[in-house]
């Protein structure tokens, strides 16, 4: 027995099957299931790190094949898509699946908001530029640990480091430039411009933020950690569902279901709420964390709908001294009897109140109603308030700034200018007409008066009974003018008089000046057509062909129908000779193209393909086939006995003629060329001469190799030139100023180039 359990064990000569294999390293992310879990950009910079490769090489070569996504779509990733990597639409999900399936991972979906795509939309979710935490940088390094991005750096809402309290930086302290969350050439850690380290705290700019901005923002960084820290589990536990009955709870325990005074609160509009509620609209991630902050509530409650233990009021929403204050709620028809003795009771506090004078219209924003309602219930105590302020406001000016009132008051009189109207004056010492009529009002009296007397009255607003000698020398003085006078509204308009009254005063000078103008503009209107009459023969009588009726009719500014019923015979003339020049011209078209069919059919030479023939004709195959088609069956005829009588002794001419083409080491013509030379096809030439045609190609490809290398070989040691006179200014030669200093900019993204360099920068000891 022992024997035959030894021989099952050790001569089990079955087959086992190995393990998959990956295309990639089997690397792990960082951080799942943790607040700073890695963005999927880091974890494929990371890969392409540990196979010593650009990260825009594993996504074209490795990435690309898998995704759906063309290759030129996928140079956008590198631009402004690189932060939809990150984020929760199509892209995220193309990257997704095709790192897992290269890595044989199934958890790459946790490195993006992919999980949270249920609730969120890609709108000012993601950033644009990619963003980190110089502190953090600095000790994963000093301490060893994997250098990467945290998802939580790429979100737009986050600005602040939670665990250092440090701002996240978007500029290199080296070159001060920006980068996106992809790039093709980055490296965790390092800015892909200049290749310097962002770790190196002494090169930032301290940054001074207010307390509460930090709380706030720290806030925001640790409520979304959170939710990154389970989205393993947030599977079929958020929906937007949960989040409207989330905030419509919020509504009804703080403000008493009115959605004034909860937008109000949290300074949102309440049509922008009203759409929350109604699922018209969904809350944006920072409207989120917005009301999460305001109601010290975690955001995973929020998006799972779940019940928290801290009492909303002592979270900060409703302030001690409102918390007697009644919510006027819009749509009721009526307030109840306890509402009403409360909402009188805090207008008594208001108007008692010794402080500043508060508004009537904020003390109704901060109730969460209308000045309006407040007046139709409690109208004494509004009146009283309103009173109160205006006493207050009246009281409040120092005598100081009542000095500076009075002084610019008697030095505006006393200037020998226009005076300004009062209410212009007051703007301009910052107050109002009625805090000067309340302290000047003798002064104020005579400011008026005077500046009545020093008003001019030529065409200003006096009565015209006061003016009537003045308006009537006006009037006369244009009817007797030399140029045509305005219309009579206009006339009245200058000089500030009603038109009607004017012709009431004035009615035979008015009616003068109508019927001058009148008669003026009909002859302008008789010599306009009387000129145009004298262009319309010119055109006539041209020999040229005469342009479009649309084209004359704009030329002389009229209409097309103004033309046709004001010069019916010009009209109909033009048109027809028109038509005549056309139907010569497409006679004389005719004429040309059947000289040159002929030329062709009786030429010495095979004639050309149709194709060559109707091109160098200017036409078209169908209008020879319609105008043509015996002349055309000549050619065609033509070409297949040329064809056809292809005897041996052409052959052989046209064997030796190739071959000195291709012994001919000074020129190296593709066959497309040669077939074009010889007058044949190069299918026709490929049938009769294979082999040659083949070597030919050959040798015209190998040309092209060739030419090719040289060029960027001249690119690599333009390169070289152009890092040693970098490095000669003592600028760092980065790889935007190199390429702005090469002839061809393009051929940097060779590999060889590139390389090249890579090369110059190890010479001059730049580490690369």
């Amino acid at each position: 027995m022992a024997s035959s359990l030894h021989s099952e064990i050790w001569w089990n000569l079955a087959l086992h099957e190995l393990p998959q294999h990956s295309r990639l390293n089997h690397q792990n992310p960082v951080g799942i299931g943790t607040p700073y879990v890695e963005s999927l950009s880091s974890y494929i910079r990371r890969i392409a790190r540990s196979h010593c490769l650009y990260p825009g090489t594993i996504i074209y070569d490795e990435i690309a094949p898998l995704s759906c996504r063309k290759s030129q779509q996928l140079n956008s990733v590198f631009n402004t898509l690189g932060r939809a990597v990150n984020g929760l639409g199509a892209t995220a999900k193309d990257f997704v699946q095709a790192l897992e399936t290269l890595t044989l991972r199934k958890d790459l979906h946790l490195l993006t908001l992919i999980p949270l795509a249920e609730v969120f939309h890609a709108r000012k979710l993601s950033r644009l530029n990619q963003a980190w935490c110089p502190m953090c940088y600095e000790h994963w390094q000093s301490t060893n640990q994997e250098i990467y991005d945290p998802l939580l750096w790429t979100i737009e809402a986050v600005s602040i480091c939670p665990i250092h309290y440090h701002p996240l930086v978007d500029t290199c302290p080296h070159c001060k430039q920006s980068f996106y969350p992809l790039d093709g050439f980055s490296n965790p850690g390092y800015c892909p411009n200049c290749g310097q380290w962002l770790g190196t705290i002494s090169s930032y700019k301290e940054q001074e933020l207010k307390a509460e901005e930090v709380e706030k923002q720290v806030w925001f960084a640790t409520s979304l950690g959170d939710v990154f820290a389970i989205l393993s589990d947030l599977q079929g536990m958020i929906s937007k569902d949960k989040v409207v009955a989330k905030l419509a709870e919020y509504i009804n325990k703080t403000a008493d279901g009115n959605i004034v005074k909860f937008s109000r609160l949290l300074g949102f509009s309440p049509g922008t709420a009203t759409h929350w509620l109604t699922k018209r609209h969904f809350p944006s991630l920072i409207s989120l964390l917005e009301i999460s902050f305001y109601f010290k509530s975690s955001l995973t409650n929020i998006l799972t709908g779940l019940c928290e233990e801290s009492n909303l009021v002592t979270g900060g929403i409703v302030p001690d001294q409102a918390k007697t204050t009644v919510i006027g709620t819009k749509g009721r028809s009526q307030f109840s009897t306890e509402q009403l003795e409360e909402l009188q009771a805090y207008l008594q506090q208001v108007l008692e109140s010794g402080d500043s004078a508060l508004p009537l219209k904020e003390v109704a924003k901060h109730l969460g109603t209308t000045s309006n309602t407040l007046h139709k219930y409690f109208p004494t105590l509004c009146d009283a308030i309103t009173k109160r302020n205006f006493a207050t406001d009246v009281t409040s000016l120092s005598k100081e700034r009542i000095e500076q009132f009075r002084i610019a008051l008697e030095n505006t009189l006393a200037s020998d200018a226009d005076l300004p109207a009062l209410y212009q004056l007051a703007s301009c010492l910052n107050t109002t007409p009625r805090t000067l009529w309340k302290y000047f009002p003798e002064l104020c009296n005579t400011y008026i008066a005077e500046r009545e007397k020093r008003k001019s009255y030529v065409g200003t607003t006096l009565p015209l009974a006061k003016r009537l000698a003045e308006v009537q020398s006006l009037l006369e003085a244009a009817l007797a003018g030399i140029n045509t006078p305005s219309a009579v509204f206009v006339i009245a308009r200058d000089l500030h008089v009603n038109t009607p009254a004017l012709r009431k005063a004035f009615p035979d000078l008015c009616e003068a000046i109508t019927a001058r103008r009148e008669l003026e503009q009909q002859n302008v209107k008789i010599e306009k057509l009387d000129f145009i009459r004298e262009g319309l023969e010119g055109i006539c009588n041209s020999d040229d062909c005469p342009p479009t009726i649309a084209s004359i009719a704009r030329q002389y500014r009229i209409s097309g129908l103004d033309f046709q019923r004001k010069f019916p015979d010009l009209y109909q003339t033009i048109k027809i000779q028109r038509a005549e020049f056309k139907e010569l011209q497409a006679a004389e078209r005719l004429q040309k193209l059947e000289s040159g069919l002929k030329t062709y059919l009786e030429g010495e030479k095979c004639p050309p393909p149709l194709a060559e023939i109707t091109k160098s004709l200017q036409t078209d195959e169908s209008t020879v086939r319609n105008y043509f088609p015996e002349l055309l069956d000549a050619i065609l005829q033509r070409r297949y006995e040329h064809k056809q009588g292809l005897n041996q002794p052409s052959l052989i001419e046209l064997e030796d003629i190739l071959k000195q083409i291709l012994n001919d080491e000074s020129d190296s013509p593709s066959m497309r060329e040669v077939g074009r030379r010889l007058g044949y096809y190069t299918q026709t030439l490929n049938s009769y001469f294979p082999d040659l045609c083949k070597e030919i190609s050959e040798k015209f490809l190998d040309f092209q190799h060739t030419a090719s290398q040289k060029r960027i070989q001249d690119a690599c040691e333009e390169v070289k030139q152009a890092v040693a006179a970098l490095v000669g200014e003592k600028v760092y030669p980065s790889g935007d100023r190199v390429r702005n200093r090469m002839s061809k900019p393009g051929y940097f993204r060779y590999k060889e180039v590139h390389i090249s360099w890579k090369n110059a920068l190890q010479s001059f000891g730049f580490r690369t």
